[in-house]
Order: C-alpha cells, then structure tokens, then sequence
C-alpha cells in the first residue's frame, strides 16, 4: 500500500470515529439512562453495554496508541502528523 492510499485510509477511519462519537454522544444526551440501559431480553445487550464493551476491549490499542503519540512528542519527531 502507498503512503496516499494509507493516508486516504487514515483520513476515513477518523472520520468514521469521530461520526460515531458524535452518534454515540447524542443518543446518551437524547435518551434517559433507563433506556440507554434497556435490553429487549437478558441474551442481548443494551446501548450502555455495547458503547462500554467497546471501550473496554478497544482500550489497549488506545493505550499502545497514546503512548507511541507521547514517545514521538518528546522525541520531537518528524512524523507525517502534526502534534497539537
């Protein structure tokens, strides 16, 4: 793959998060807690266990990803990303 396609690749999948965020903040903020936790049996997950579930297995990447972030701005590095 060349860096213009991972780039394009990139680009989509922040996109993508960044819309789910953005879904996934106003269910919560249009809904109650009562039915952002309701489950239509004990078999299936409710909103709040699916949003937490995905914070729960996707946290070791973000943690791996963190920290690569941090070592690079100390290291002042010449990434093809710009740090804030």
């Amino acid at each position: 793959m060349n860096r213009p396609q991972k780039s394009s690749l990139r680009t989509s999948r922040i996109k993508s998060l960044q819309e789910q965020t953005v879904e996934v903040e106003e269910i919560f903020s249009t809904h109650s807690a009562d039915q952002v936790h309701w489950k239509p049996n004990e078999q299936k997950w409710s909103v709040a266990g699916h949003v937490a579930h995905g914070c729960i297995v996707n946290e070791p990447y973000i943690t791996a990803m963190q920290t690569c972030v941090m070592k690079n701005k100390r290291r002042k590095s010449d990434g093809p990303y710009k740090h804030p």
